[in-house]
């Protein structure tokens, strides 16, 4: 009594107690997706011979038809439950489980020590830099301290507060006479010129200039 419009497939065999775990896993896979090739007959509601005309024959047709369909759901149902109740018992499931849970903590406890050792590796790497930069900075202020008394040795006017670009006469391309200052770029420049500071540095060194011009033409 099999559904003649239904291709018979072969299954995969349940194997023994030293299968491959790749062959058990096939023959649950394959048997967890049952599909019973039976016609189910046997589910019919009605005898369609017993018709007393064809649109009664058909509408027992189509109540045949549900009945059928409804018992072969339930029959598949049935052989994938007692598949899936033989698979969680079966020995060697249950062991390749095991060996997978215990590969999964391994490779858990692995992926711990090495995001551990990658955490460690960065702090590390964060401090040298650190260090690093801590190094490069006191080396500059010490290379800007040198050249500071060394325009003080040649009598030079330095300011404290002055920029640290200011201190490499290399690359000072303006320069600022009244406030003794340089700087690298002309929007610096241009900033320091409008600065209170420097206004009140141009007024003061104008008012000792005149003075300076008065004192000589009074003494010709």
């Amino acid at each position: 009594d099999l559904d003649s419009d239904e291709e018979q497939v072969a299954r995969p065999p349940f194997g023994g107690a030293d299968a491959e775990a790749a062959d058990v896993a096939s023959f649950y896979r394959n048997w967890l997706d049952f599909c019973s090739r039976k016609a189910f007959h046997h589910a019919d509601l009605w005898n369609v011979k017993e018709a007393p005309n064809r649109q009664v024959r058909r509408a027992m047709e189509m109540e045949n038809k549900g009945a059928r369909k409804a018992a072969k759901k339930v029959f598949n149902q049935e052989v994938r439950q007692l598949v899936q109740f033989v698979k969680k018992r079966d020995p060697r499931v249950v062991a390749q489980q095991r060996q997978q849970m215990k590969d999964a903590a391994v490779q858990k406890q692995r992926d711990a020590h090495e995001k551990e050792r990658r955490k460690k590796a960065e702090a590390v790497e964060r401090q040298e830099r650190l260090a690093a930069s801590r190094m490069a900075e006191e080396a500059r202020w010490a290379e800007v301290a040198a050249k500071k008394e060394e325009r003080r040795a040649r009598g030079e006017i330095v300011s404290e507060d002055e920029s640290d670009e200011s201190h490499d006469e290399s690359e000072v391309e303006f320069v600022c006479e009244p406030c003794h200052k340089s700087f690298k770029s002309e929007k610096a420049f241009d900033q320091h010129a409008k600065s209170k500071k420097h206004l009140q540095v141009v007024a003061a060194f104008r008012r000792q200039c005149e003075r300076e011009l008065k004192e000589e033409a009074a003494r010709e």
